[in-house]
């Protein structure tokens, strides 16, 4: 998985693009250079949370300790998947 920061503004392109544009998520991709996983966290915290959704966080994220071990525990039980027990829990 790649370190490489986005800026919003493109980020914004590309949701629009696919909305827009009639790209295949297999084009899109490609003609961006993202990954299916990238485009699709992009445009989750999209639909969540707006454009600011796409910034890039400029601060840690805190989390309590209970948090994280219910988080764990889920998904090491087999119930949730990484990404599920990530979205379940607002994890960053």
């Amino acid at each position: 998985m790649s370190n490489r920061s986005y800026p919003s503004d493109f980020k914004y392109e590309v949701i629009m693009a696919y909305q827009n544009e009639g790209y295949s998520l297999r084009q899109l991709c490609f003609k961006y250079q993202i990954s299916k996983n990238t485009f699709y966290k992009w445009k989750e915290k999209f639909e969540k949370e707006g454009l600011s959704g796409l910034e890039e966080s400029k601060t840690w994220k805190r989390y309590s300790k209970e948090l994280k071990v219910r988080a764990v525990e889920e998904y090491l039980s087999g119930e949730y998947s990484q990404d599920e027990a990530i979205r379940k829990y607002d994890i960053s």
